[in-house]
């Protein structure tokens, strides 16, 4: 099982402000001694900041941050960076925030979901989808599971888009929540 994740906040982020410095102190909050790895976005010559395994990505509709995620307490450390970022710049124009959630399942572990059966090769003429959305709104936001089974693996993409920057409920974690929507809808414990 693989799993990544992202949360992609659209609006008017201001480039100009995101300096190494600025980034180090209001970002990510980095300890005395502590480095980041920067890199040049050459498409739209911009910087990519990385940290403790958290990317911090300026695009030219806003930000994105992203994460392989090996454990429960990376994805909640990038939620809390992106909620301080929120409350250090609250001018901001935000449009829409997406949390994102991408897994892949090998078949075998595929197999043992309870929506494997429903995933079936549906062709038109000549066209052919292995795919299929679910999509629900609950809580403010549009939720959606992307289920797209290629026979040798399944990757199934969440995307819990809000249109202004959540609160969990009672302080949970937006992650964990999606997590264990997921895990419901898929009939199947998430471990890593």
């Amino acid at each position: 099982m693989e799993i990544t994740a992202s949360i992609v906040s659209v609006g008017s982020w201001n480039p100009r402000i995101f300096t190494p410095e600025w980034v180090s102190t209001n970002v990510f909050s980095m300890p005395e001694g502590d480095t980041m790895n920067i890199a040049l976005n050459e498409k739209q010559m911009n910087l990519t900041y990385a940290w403790k395994g958290i990317q911090l990505l300026m695009t030219d509709r806003g930000i994105e941050m992203k994460t392989d995620a090996k454990s429960m307490d990376v994805l909640i450390q990038m939620e809390e960076i992106y909620k301080h970022l929120y409350e250090v710049l609250p001018f901001t124009p935000i449009t829409a925030v997406g949390y994102n959630l991408n897994l892949t399942l090998a078949k075998d572990e595929f197999e043992k979901t309870k929506i494997a059966g429903i995933i079936k090769p549906q062709t038109i003429d000549v066209y052919t989808s292995n795919s299929q959305t679910f999509s629900a709104v609950k809580d403010g936001a549009i939720r959606s599971f992307d289920v797209r089974n290629s026979g040798s693996v399944a990757e199934i993409r969440c995307n819990f888009h809000y249109v202004t920057p959540p609160k969990g409920q009672d302080g949970t974690s937006i992650f964990k929540i999606i997590i264990t929507e997921l895990a419901n809808f898929l009939g199947y414990e998430l471990t890593f």
